[in-house]
């Protein structure tokens, strides 16, 4: 099965400083049958405004914008949390967020909440930002709170796919496609 979410990126310079933003479409792919995921927190500093969590999704890949994401790697960090924004908007967001040497990356998706703007350039997200009214931690209670079963399909922008089998043997086989775009 493959879930789709629409979100936004932002890359930050050494300084800290916002250098970009981008539209993002995050697709995530999982067995048949695995439509869900959960989270637990994890110890989160006092200063940070949104909650350290793990994130239980049992995926097969994950791609943001076509390109290969491993989720289960230990240099990217998860993080959920709530942000208040423009005329009493509320969104609970899911930030991705990895570095390298030179730049560090935030992917930014809703999990629940009013939608957040398309948010495709520096300008957009200052604005966007001006916004913000607050921010709080990953919710306590309710449908997106730990340990809450999520259903994937549920997610604002959420778009699910479901794949044709193509089974194959222990042994050596000819594997054809069904109809439509096939990739085996």
């Amino acid at each position: 099965m493959r879930f789709q979410y629409s979100g936004f990126g932002i890359a930050r310079n050494a300084a800290d400083l916002d250098v970009a933003v981008q539209l993002l479409e995050l697709d995530v792919f999982t067995q048949s049958g695995v439509d869900s995921l959960s989270y637990s927190l994890e110890a989160t500093p006092a200063d940070e405004s949104f909650d350290n969590v793990s994130v239980s999704l049992e995926t097969v890949a994950a791609t943001v914008n076509g390109r290969s994401v491993d989720l289960d790697d230990p240099s990217v960090s998860t993080s959920i949390g709530i942000v208040e924004w423009g005329a009493s908007n509320s969104t609970t967001v899911l930030a991705v967020n990895f570095s390298d040497a030179a730049e560090s990356f935030e992917y930014i998706f809703a999990l629940g909440g009013t939608p957040l703007p398309a948010i495709a350039n520096i300008i957009e997200l200052t604005e966007f930002e001006a916004s913000i009214t607050g921010f709080g931690r990953a919710p306590s209670t309710g449908p997106l709170a730990p340990g809450a079963i999520i259903d994937l399909a549920s997610l604002p922008t959420a778009v699910e796919t479901t794949f044709n089998v193509v089974n194959g043997t222990p042994e050596d086989d000819t594997l054809e496609g069904t109809a439509g775009n096939d990739l085996i």
